[in-house]
């Protein structure tokens, strides 16, 4: 059934895919308090103290977006999951003040906050929110003269923050990775999900998830392999079941229910199918190259298949810096200002045809990944925003 999907033009953008996805999975198990438009999420521990207050929010024209889902509704859970004394309230910057028309919010309008993370959208400074702290995301345009002096900046690399914010208190909070509630409560070395056999195969099966509204699913092309580029809409509860066989679907439609398994689940269940995912590099905005994330590559790590990662740009180059990932590849001609030497994309593909190259990457691509699990992030996140108390650490994590 993938054969007929093949070389499938792609039309929005892999982090925004499994952004949206995690998130969507995570708020399933929550409450939803209609009235109000906000969520309630359990806190992982009581503490006797008061907690650390933080509210995250940003304009109702962006709370649908992604990055806010993720960036918000995600951080309160894992925060308060993680964080031992730490309560989140997220919700639209409107609702913070009197003149809000949607329902009672004397409460919150009277409400303290320790520190507050606004999201790409800047909100006057006041008492009542303490600490302020500007998550940038994406948001490129602003800047360290149009961003309110009592503005911490929250960033993604150290690219950012130097070009961007130099005169200014800034942290470099990077992207955890997304694989499903359940993985990413656990937040273990290892997935909690066994990893998938690396076997000989005659034909190596190669996909792409590159959901890209500006640019065209990248051209690859190597002797002895299949290529399938997937290609569909935001939301994969939509087309999951185009790429699955009738007698799979009960199951992976069961995980769908689950609300520990959700959305992300179905990524890792689709990436599975492969013997190894190709990530291409986002050429379209140079912004992205330099001050981006590496979350499409580690979300995809954690999912155990064998990664072959296109190298161009600061960001990646910085990654290959830190890690030299064997599994990475340059379009000649492309990456000419490249750091150092890589393999085209013909010769990778002929290397990872070795089972004993694809479990190396394999088991590379898991050490790495655990660098970037939602409990190292959130906790970074958490004590940049000046929280002081403990934490719950995850099962085999040594304390800092």
């Amino acid at each position: 059934m993938l054969q007929a999907k093949q070389r499938i033009r792609m039309q929005s953008v892999i982090s925004r895919l499994v952004y949206g996805a995690v998130a969507l999975s995570l708020l399933s198990s929550s409450s939803f308090n209609q009235q109000q438009g906000y969520y309630f999420l359990p806190v992982a521990e009581a503490a006797d103290e008061k907690p650390y207050q933080i509210l995250c929010t940003t304009t109702r024209r962006y709370v649908k977006v992604g990055s806010y889902k993720i960036r918000c509704h995600t951080f309160k859970r894992l925060a308060e999951h993680f964080g031992k004394n730490v309560e989140v309230t997220v919700v639209p910057q409107e609702q913070l003040y009197s003149d809000w028309k949607g329902g009672d919010n004397t409460e919150l309008v009277a409400k303290k906050f320790d520190a507050t993370v606004v999201i790409k959208r800047a909100i006057p400074p006041e008492e009542r929110f303490g600490k302020m702290f500007m998550d940038v995301v994406d948001s490129y345009t602003i800047t360290h003269e149009t961003l309110d002096p009592a503005y911490d900046a929250i960033v993604q690399s150290i690219h950012h923050g130097n070009d961007i914010f130099a005169n200014r208190t800034f942290h470099v909070v990077e992207h955890w990775y997304n694989s499903f509630p359940q993985d990413m409560m656990a937040s273990t070395d290892l997935p909690v999900v066994p990893l998938p056999p690396v076997n000989p195969v005659g034909i190596l099966k190669l996909g792409t998830l590159w959901t890209n509204e500006d640019e065209e699913c990248p051209y690859l092309h190597a002797a002895n392999m299949q290529y399938t580029c997937i290609s569909e809409k935001y939301r994969i509860e939509l087309w999951y079941q185009d790429y699955f066989e009738p007698k799979e679907r009960a199951r992976v439609d069961a995980y769908l229910a689950d609300p520990d398994q959700g959305t992300g689940r179905l990524y890792f269940e689709l990436f599975w199918k492969f013997d190894v995912l190709v990530v291409p590099a986002k050429a379209g905005n140079p912004a992205k190259l330099r001050f981006g994330n590496v979350q499409r590559a580690v979300s995809q790590m954690r999912s155990g298949v064998p990664i072959l990662l296109e190298i161009y740009g600061d960001i990646l180059e910085d990654f290959m810096d830190e890690y030299n990932y064997p599994c990475a590849y340059v379009v000649p001609g492309k990456n000419y200002n490249a750091r150092h030497e890589y393999m085209t994309f013909e010769k990778a593909v002929q290397q990872m045809k070795k089972p004993d190259v694809r479990r190396a990457c394999q088991e590379a691509g898991i050490r790495i990944a655990k660098d970037y699990s939602p409990f190292r992030i959130v906790k970074k996140q958490l004590e940049g925003m000046g929280y002081k108390g403990e934490f719950n650490y995850p099962k085999g994590t040594a304390k800092a």
